[in-house]
């Protein structure tokens, strides 16, 4: 921590010697930017003494007053509230002197320099207030007495010195701190700035700034005033052109900030506003050049207030949208006005200039035409009537295409917007001729100007996209021009080469869905390679990359010599020496792509080339291996040589991991194939694997090394016994040391690649060494800290004569290991009758959760087999006769049938009858124990037929089934909707999941309640489309709502004296409930999520409901869990679906309940002193945000409950840790 000595600064100045004052002031600044305490007490009373003098005729140099203003906003930050209130009035005051006004010596430049300094303290104090809540929290009352300072000076019209700095200073501290007082000092604001507007001309600027800041912040009243001030002016048009002028620029603030708070004078405004701009237009347009700055300005506003007025109002403003469209033709040929000879122009258009040198830089009429253009854009993109404005829009697009560079751009996001709109040509742009369009275009792409040509290019390329068989026909005159631009800008250098790279792709990409001939196309491809040779940006190959596809198929249609070109431009683009390792897996993934595409039109002498610079280009470029190894993995056939496959073996070790995974996949896809290894490349992978793979930890490694062990083993037998002598004794170790370092679900992915080397072995192996793998493999087990997992390598080895007896043997004294195993073998033997007794037996044997859980594994995979069907069956008897014990017997079917469908197709769950039959059983004798367990046997059910257990459970979804067939079955539901969520479901299981939501009521029990709530937040999750049914729209939302409330007829209440006991049978529906709107407001984040919230409706009712659980006040909720949830979805809803107002007597609840939350006295040190804490922390954050968004922003209530918990010494927490 930087100490500050206070007599050290005041010795130095007040020092005579200038440098000695400046260096004093220099070594304070740089103390108060370290990581100093605050100042209280006398010491900080000093510093602001001794600061405060450089702001008098005390001191008498400029650069030691210079050097105090750097200093005071960091003095300020940490000196007590009092000394900062002390320093802040000061700096106000002299910067507002009446002596300074009034010219006398030296107080002009004091009066300056003070207000430079109250400026950079409230720059100074928003920049640490946006990052640090904790400042935000501390100089909050400062901002606001600053603010009511410089308030009160700007009420004096008399004070004109710094007045713009004190708007300036208003307007910097309105973001962070305005809404904590801007409903105390909003209207006074107000009316100076509309003052100040009025009759001040040179403060404008700065009172509109201010203003616009303010605007969502003003109440009613202040809002009202500002809002009637500026659209009565826009309505009279009175006034000179810059005082009308301010009063546009206001109305555009207001329109673009809080839009919603002048929905009632919009309509009035855009009339005016239409008005306005027709009788500027008439007045200046018969006069060449009338439109002089002051008048451009002007019809600039005004367009841009009309065209937010009709983007913010779409429905609003429908009836005044043919006006508007009126206008826009109107001012869309001001041109010919403006020039008097439109023949000039039009020759200037067709010589093809497209616009440039035509339009002088001193002529502004092409912003009037530009905003026309705008106007127009927006019109068709909201008016439900863009259809009839699209044909009456003439050839103003095409006219527009030679205008002005701006009018240009604009003109090309409208052919844009335009040719991005489903149907035909003809419908889209009705009155346009194609071959002109298409005529123009090329021109503006030939054209000088970069933006133009770069326009141009999209609008192109979205033409070939949505109008490919028109653009074919003219593909001679389209590939001329697109050779040209292409050529003029090769190298990458210039910036719209991208731009013209994605259009030739485009184009080529058009002419091979349109069929045309390959002589046409072999230009286009031709000048794309051409290009490409040249050194090029990683943009530029990231382009090329993304059309791959379409440049292969185009060199396939066209042959030689654009195919091997198109591989050897790849093969170059591999070889390049970058860093970018993003870049060189795409083009690895183009290459593989590209070559298999290609194959059938190549060589074979081209090809066996090809994979020889390849092999050469692993020892140079070390990244050329993974793309040989993919090539390799995807072909049927060896496309390299032996002498090949041991070159790269012997290059092994020089590569990283990566590397060498690739070569030993490559040595397994070859052997695969049947390519023939030599003997020392055989030894050569064998002791990499064994010295590298074996004793390392990259566990991926290990599994491809071993998947070549096996392919080795399996082609050359004589090598099994040289691998189960050196290899699996190493083995074992890693696996152990895998199972405690590893996942369990990427070690059982480690496992699985052992099973095969293990079943290699069994199988060309002598007996004798098959027992003492068994044996080893059993002792694996037993030590395993994963047996379930280590288990699977029992399936090498399952089918040996012998082996349930040596499991038997072995695991005598651990029965959930013997029955794992015995499980597991059954999977490939039949069991004897007294196995599968002891393995349903096990189920019923009281042990811990994990012995449960590996029974039940035991019981699936035996029963996966289809000899041992029987255990099924014992399973169903056992299920049916010992009530008891059922709920147990159930899992181990549904285990079964979990594991049959990956196996065998022709196991009894695949029989329909059989089905039914369980199906029958489980619902004759449910008692509310069974319901998760028979719930999750239906749902498992699925896998095989969907329509069997829609069939079987739609009959108990009525209101008169009973109790627990109904919540068994839409458990079963639920369950079965998670199994085949991210399909679509079928007509019949959509259905019965709507009707099982249909189940929603109030009469319902609490269980059927509970369970149809769950089931609607998994159909939330499913992203389904039955999210967007009409029922549950109009009949399960309301009645989730209404679960969001209190049942009274679940509540009962006793009182105990002194003391109510409340026994609420509802909180867990209610939480349920509240659980599925956090579950929709989540997946709200995403546009199907806001799309179907926006579908349902009903914010208002919503909202509604969850301000009465914000707190108990009012007969709202009492549970605090439930109040805390409700606040932060509260503030999820009115984020997502602004400006939700509620009706006026919700808006006093909300603001009743967080009150009372707020200013509640706890006691934290109780013993639920850390619920209430919770609680007061889940208010708080709710207060801080919803006092972001309108209607509380501008609400006094509200801004008061802001400046409330601005007091809290939990604010900072809150925010923290529930943002």
């Amino acid at each position: 921590m930087a100490a500050i000595d206070v007599t050290a600064f005041c010795a130095g100045i007040g020092n005579v010697d200038r440098d000695l004052r400046e260096m004093a002031l220099f070594d304070l600044q740089r103390a108060l930017q370290g990581p100093v305490v605050r100042l209280d007490g006398p010491n900080a009373k000093v510093i602001v003494d001794c600061l405060l003098r450089c702001f008098s005729t005390e001191e008498p140099h400029r650069e030691v007053r210079n050097s105090a203003v750097q200093v005071v906003p960091h003095l300020l930050l940490v000196c007590s509230e009092k000394e900062q209130n002390r320093l802040s009035a000061f700096l106000c005051n002299c910067a507002t002197s009446q002596r300074a006004q009034f010219g006398e010596k030296g107080y002009s430049e004091i009066s300056d320099s003070a207000a430079f300094a109250l400026k950079k303290c409230c720059e100074l104090m928003s920049e640490r207030a946006r990052a640090h809540v904790e400042d935000w929290q501390r100089l909050a009352p400062l901002a606001r007495n600053i603010t009511g300072l410089l308030v009160s000076k700007l009420q004096e019209s008399s004070v004109n010195i710094s007045r713009d700095n004190m708007y300036d200073c208003i307007s910097t501290l309105i973001y962070p701190f305005g809404r904590i007082y801007m409903c105390d000092v909003g209207i006074v604001i107000t009316r100076i700035a509309l003052s100040d507007i009025s009759s001040k001309a040179q403060f404008r600027r700065r009172a509109i700034q201010c203003l616009s800041l303010a605007s969502p912040l003003l109440d009613e009243n202040a809002f009202d005033e500002l809002r009637g001030a500026a659209f009565s002016a826009v309505r009279r048009g009175s006034g000179c052109g810059i005082e009308f002028l301010a009063y546009l620029q206001l109305c555009e603030a207001m329109v673009k900030h809080c839009h919603w708070r002048i929905v009632s004078v919009a309509p009035k405004a855009l009339e005016a506003l239409i008005a306005q701009m027709e009788k500027h237009i008439t007045e200046v347009g018969a006069v060449a050049g009338a439109l002089d700055d002051e008048e451009v300005g002007v019809c600039d506003a005004m367009a841009r207030v009309i065209n937010l007025l009709v983007s913010k109002f779409p429905t609003e403003l429908s009836s005044i949208h043919m006006d508007v469209f009126r206008l826009c033709t109107h001012l869309v040929k001001f041109v010919q006005n403006a020039y008097g000879d439109a023949s000039k122009d039009d020759e200037s258009a067709e010589s093809g200039d497209c616009g440039q040198d035509v339009f002088e830089d001193e002529d502004m009429t092409w912003k009037v035409r530009e905003w026309a253009v705008r106007l127009f854009s927006t019109l068709v993109e909201v008016s439900p009537h863009s259809g009839e404005f699209i044909r009456r829009w003439e050839c103003a697009c095409l006219f527009a295409l030679h205008d002005h560079e701006e009018v240009q751009l604009v003109s090309f996001e409208l052919l844009c917007k335009l040719l991005g709109r489903a149907g035909a040509y003809n419908e889209i742009l009705p009155t346009l001729p194609f071959r002109d369009l298409l005529i123009s275009l090329l021109k503006c792409l030939g054209g000088p100007k970069a933006k133009t040509a770069a326009g141009a290019a999209k609008v192109l390329r979205l033409l070939c996209a949505s109008h490919g068989r028109m653009v074919s026909r003219e593909c001679v005159r389209l590939q001329s021009v697109l050779e040209g631009v292409l050529t003029s800008h090769s190298g990458g250098v210039s910036p719209l080469y991208v731009e013209f790279l994605l259009l030739a792709f485009q184009v080529l990409e058009t002419m091979l869905a349109e069929g045309v001939e390959a002589h046409l196309m072999a230009p286009v491809l031709g000048s794309i390679l051409g290009v490409m040779e040249n050194p090029v940006t990683g943009s530029s190959i990231k382009v090329f990359l993304s059309y791959m596809e379409t440049v292969a198929g185009a060199a396939r249609v066209i042959g030689v010599p654009y195919n091997e070109c198109c591989l050897q431009l790849l093969l170059s683009l591999n070889e390049r020496n970058t860093t970018d390792a993003e870049l060189d897996c795409a083009i690895n993934k183009a290459v593989e792509q590209c070559f298999f595409l290609l194959a059938p039109s190549l060589s074979v002498e081209y090809i066996r080339v090809y994979m020889y610079r390849l092999v050469r280009a692993t020892q140079v470029y070390p990244s050329t291996i993974g793309l040989l190894g993919a090539l390799t993995s995807r072909s049927t056939t060896s496309l390299l040589s032996a002498e090949q496959v041991e070159q790269l073996c012997d290059d092994i070790d020089k590569h990283d991991c990566l590397g060498q995974r690739e070569i030993l996949r490559i040595v397994q896809k070859s052997l695969a194939v049947g390519l023939a290894l030599s003997t020392k490349t055989r030894e050569k992978v064998l002791n990499f694997v064994l010295l590298n793979v074996l004793s390392g930890k990259d566990y991926q490694l290990l599994q491809v090394g071993l998947e070549a062990l096996v392919e080795a083993c399996r082609m050359y037998p004589d090598f099994s016994e040289r691998v189960g002598e050196t290899a699996l004794h190493i083995l074992w170790d890693v696996l152990h040391t895998a199972a405690l370092a590893t996942s369990a679900s990427f070690y059982g992915d480690v496992v699985r690649s052992a099973v095969p080397l293990v079943q290699v072995l069994c199988e060309q192996c002598s007996a004798g060494y098959v027992a003492d793998l068994l044996e080893a493999v059993l002792l694996h087990i037993s030590s395993s800290p994963q047996p379930e997992a280590d288990v699977n390598l029992l399936e090498g080895i399952a089918r040996c004569d012998g082996v349930l007896d040596k499991v038997a043997a072995f695991f005598k004294s651990e029965t959930s290991l013997f029955f794992l195993c015995l499980g597991t073998v059954g999977q490939y033997q039949v069991l004897t009758e007294e196995c599968r007794d002891k393995l349903v037996s096990q189920l019923t044997c009281t042990g811990s959760e994990r012995d449960s859980y590996l029974s039940l594994l035991s019981v699936g995979r035996a029963g996966s087999n289809v000899s041992n069907e029987s255990l099924v069956s014992l399973l169903m008897e056992r299920a049916t006769s010992e009530a008891q014990n059922r709920a147990v017997f159930w899992r181990g079917v549904r285990e079964v049938a979990v594991f049959c469908p990956t196996r065998h197709a022709d196991s009894c769950f695949h029989n329909a009858s059989f089905r039914q039959k369980i199906v029958q059983h489980v619902l004759e004798g449910l008692v509310d124990d069974n319901v998760d367990a028979a719930a999750a046997l239906l749902s498992s059910l699925t896998l095989y037929s969907v329509e069997d257990v829609v069939a079987a459970v739609a009959s108990h979804l009525e209101e008169t089934s009973e109790e627990c067939a109904t919540v068994t079955c839409i458990v079963a539901v639920r369950h079965a909707l998670a199994i085949v969520s991210g399909g679509s479901l079928s007509p019949a299981f959509a259905a019965v999941v709507e009707k099982s939501l249909l189940l929603l009521k109030r009469t319902a029990s609490v269980r059927v309640r509970l369970a149809t709530l769950q089931l609607f937040s998994g159909l939330i999750l499913s992203n389904s489309d039955l999210l967007f049914s009409s029922a549950i729209r109009d009949n399960v939302f309301p009645s989730v709502l209404a679960e969001l409330l209190e049942d009274p007829t679940l509540l009962l209440t006793v009182d105990l004296g002194g003391y109510v006991h409340r026994n609420d049978r509802g909180f867990e529906v209610r939480k349920q409930a509240f659980d599925c709107i956090a579950s929709l407001l989540c997946n709200s984040q995403c546009s199907r999520g806001v799309a179907a919230l926006k579908y349902y409706g009903r914010h208002e009712e919503l909202t509604r409901c969850l301000v009465h659980a914000c707190g108990p006040q009012e007969k709202g909720e009492t549970d605090l869990t439930l109040c805390n949830h409700a606040r932060l979805l509260l503030v999820q809803l009115l984020r997502l679906v602004p400006r939700t107002l509620p009706q006026d007597s919700t808006f006093a609840s909300l603001h009743v309940k967080l009150k009372a939350a707020l200013e509640a006295k706890h006691d934290f040190s109780t013993a639920d002193g850390a619920k209430k804490r919770t609680s007061l922390k889940h208010a708080l954050y709710c207060v801080m945000r919803i006092t972001e968004l309108p209607p509380f922003s501008h609400s006094p209530l509200f801004q008061s409950l802001l400046f409330t918990a601005l007091q809290s010494p939990l604010l900072p927490d809150s925010l923290r840790e529930l943002s």
